[in-house]
């Protein structure tokens, strides 16, 4: 190979990596870009991703709006459904407020009965007392009353004989 080949390929080999350099510096940014997981789009790419999504857009326009008025429905079902719901709580506290509130006077009304209860209790139990104190006395009185008749039997008993001898004595005393 002569002087005239090597310079030939010396300059061609300079000429071939500057190229290459060249080339890799215009295509830095996209290689970097795939390095790192993105991509650069061209104006073309984003044209054709919006066409397509357009058109599916438009293909399944009826579908979604479909969609669309059934959660409109379903959201205005709950909405009443949570309205209804609220206002069945609304009365069952008011119920609960109300039942508290009875529950209260029946407490009150409850604690007033056990007083009379402990109130009749003591009376009965006084009374009970005086009933068997009386009963005694009854009892002390009847056996006085039974001692009494038995002593105006002997009595009556002694008046009929002296009845008796006053007849006798009085008849003998006009014979």
């Amino acid at each position: 190979m002569g002087n005239k080949t090597k310079i030939i390929l010396g300059v061609c080999s300079v000429f071939i990596i500057f190229a290459v350099v060249f080339v890799l510096w215009l295509c830095w940014p996209a290689i970097e870009g795939s390095i790192n997981g993105s991509r650069y789009y061209t104006e073309d790419d984003l044209q054709s991703a919006y066409d397509n999504g357009y058109s599916d857009g438009v293909a399944n326009k009826d579908e979604l709006t479909s969609q669309i008025e059934a959660y409109v429905i379903l959201i205005e079902q709950n909405g009443l459904q949570i309205n209804s719901l609220t206002n069945e709580v609304n009365t069952l506290k008011d119920n609960i407020v109300n039942l508290t509130s009875q529950l209260e006077e029946k407490d009150g009304q409850l604690s007033d009965y056990e007083d009379t209860i402990k109130d009749y209790s003591t009376q009965i139990s006084n009374l009970s007392d005086t009933i068997d104190e009386l009963n005694s006395t009854i009892n002390g009185l009847q056996s006085q009353i039974e001692t009494l008749n038995s002593t105006i039997a002997s009595k009556d008993e002694l008046l009929e004989e002296y009845s008796s001898t006053i007849a006798n004595l009085q008849s003998q005393i006009e014979s």
